[in-house]
């Protein structure tokens, strides 16, 4: 079969998920993925990802956050899109009325990928969704989100993991005579780094000794070398139930890895033999699970359990491959 063109469209690409997508098909199939990402990242993340379309206005007099792109760079993106065999949305964006943010959006076979605040549905703090459900399964031939937490039944779409380039890393995990639990916090609270400190307070009351990196402010090289120095890796605690990138890149590294896994993502994603040790939502069963890992747990077996679960899930070629299949099935 002839490979196929995608043009791969993102607003934004805050973590490189994207790109990561597009570098892991076009590596492993016969397929090209064209990647697009119109404004710039305004995250801090320093991750791989393709320069970005539009470029913010410098002006004096500019509104703040205003952006503009020139003709000539407006018209090679619309050629690119014009000549595509299928167009994929990596974001929760969606085009309004055959346009999206300036690109005339032509009548072909599309897919999104969902992943994102704009898109979760429910009371968390990470709930913002501008679309309706609905107008993605119209829109769309295939629905797929990042997260499973975000394979809603009335999505009628699948779970596609995050690509990972992980299969030449190696596990560093080794077991530290004083056990280092690590954590990267987010903004707003929104991985739980307040409960967690607060279930490590109430475990040093009870004697029990570890210590804490609290990772920020690092380059992504630096924070990458602290975790993978970690004996446990806190990954979140927050309403969505699920984990990102941060997990993924501790489990490629053979650390043990917790987060709170919601029984509705597990569901969504059939995914239920995760090497990810569930901590539950609350404070208190936070404590319990990292006692027991601190404690009573055999973490070099777990260790090699989540290395392999990271190539298994995440590696390049094993997402490659799996989007391989659904290009091909367009």
């Amino acid at each position: 079969m002839r490979g196929k063109k995608i043009i791969m469209i993102s607003l934004q690409d805050h973590v490189g998920s994207g790109y990561a997508i597009a570098e892991a098909i076009s590596l492993n199939t016969n397929h090209f993925v064209e990647y697009m990402v119109l404004l710039d990242d305004i995250s801090g993340h320093n991750t791989h990802k393709y320069p970005y379309l539009y470029k913010k206005k410098t002006d004096i007099g500019a509104e703040p956050n205003s952006w503009e792109v020139p003709e000539t760079v407006l018209g090679y993106a619309q050629g690119m899109i014009d000549s595509a065999d299928i167009i994929h949305f990596k974001g929760d964006e969606i085009p309004i009325d055959g346009k999206f943010y300036g690109l005339k959006i032509p009548d072909k076979k599309s897919i999104i990928t969902v992943g994102g605040s704009f898109f979760r549905r429910g009371n968390t703090i990470t709930s913002m969704p501008k679309h309706e459900i609905s107008e993605y399964v119209e829109m769309f031939d295939v629905r797929t989100a990042i997260t499973p937490d975000l394979n809603y039944p009335e999505f009628k779409g699948n779970w596609m993991p995050h690509a990972y380039d992980c299969m030449s890393i190696n596990n560093t995990w080794k077991n530290n005579k004083i056990p280092i639990i690590a954590h990267s916090p987010g903004l707003e609270n929104k991985k739980g780094t307040e409960e967690f400190n607060e279930a490590c307070r109430i475990l040093k009351d009870e004697g029990i000794k570890f210590d804490i990196d609290i990772i920020e402010d690092e380059s992504r090289a630096n924070a990458l070398e602290r975790v993978s120095h970690a004996t446990i890796f806190f990954a979140e605690m927050s309403g969505c139930g699920w984990y990102g990138m941060s997990g993924v890149e501790a489990m490629s590294m053979g650390i043990p890895t917790v987060a709170y896994l919601s029984d509705e993502a597990i569901r969504q994603g059939n995914c239920g033999d995760t090497a990810v040790i569930n901590c539950g939502k609350t404070i208190d069963t936070i404590v319990d699970t990292l006692k027991i890992l601190l404690t009573d747990y055999d973490l070099k077996t777990l260790s090699k359990k989540s290395h392999q679960y990271a190539k298994d899930t995440y590696s390049y070629e094993v997402m490659g491959k799996t989007w391989r299949g659904i290009y091909e099935d367009l």
